[in-house]
């Protein structure tokens, strides 16, 4: 049996991450990281270099159903620093699994699951759905969701 080719998975917090992995798995040997300051020196070092994306609306959702309080300078810090990663990354072209694309992606097929399935405890996944753009900022401030969204954006070279 040959061995198993090493890649790198490297992730904003509760964007799949878990679900990605398990699938990675089947056929590669996975070091995996959340974004940090050394994520982006790992990057160069394999050949095959994964991340995922996902809505950063539903991100935030994901984070405040977890972590409860968006106001917190520790949660704030994270948030900023793994999206500016995120986009930094982006810049080294990995291949990106989409949160959104279903079970396969990438020639691999991941997991039967419904990986659009959230768990809701605060309404903000409702929110999203229903555009209740109000509730939702009450919740999340604005100027976090609009640094995701830029940050989340493939930048052409």
């Amino acid at each position: 049996m040959p061995e198993k080719e090493n890649v790198y998975l490297c992730t904003i917090w509760h964007t799949g991450t878990k679900y990605f992995k398990a699938g990675l798995e089947k056929s590669y040997r996975v070091s995996y990281s959340h974004f940090n300051d050394s994520v982006l020196k790992q990057i160069p070092h394999y050949d095959k270099v994964f991340t995922t994306y996902r809505d950063p609306f539903r991100v935030a959702a994901s984070w405040m159903n977890r972590h409860k309080d968006f106001t917190k300078p520790n949660l704030i810090k994270q948030w900023t620093m793994q999206w500016e990663c995120y986009q930094e990354a982006l810049k080294l072209n990995p291949m990106i699994l989409d949160f959104t694309k279903g079970c396969e992606q990438c020639g691999i097929l991941f997991p039967e699951k419904a990986i659009n399935s959230h768990e809701d405890a605060l309404g903000l996944h409702k929110a999203i759905d229903d555009e209740s753009w109000d509730y939702f900022y009450r919740r999340i401030p604005r100027e976090l969701m609009e640094l995701a969204e830029a940050c989340s954006k493939r930048q052409e070279p």
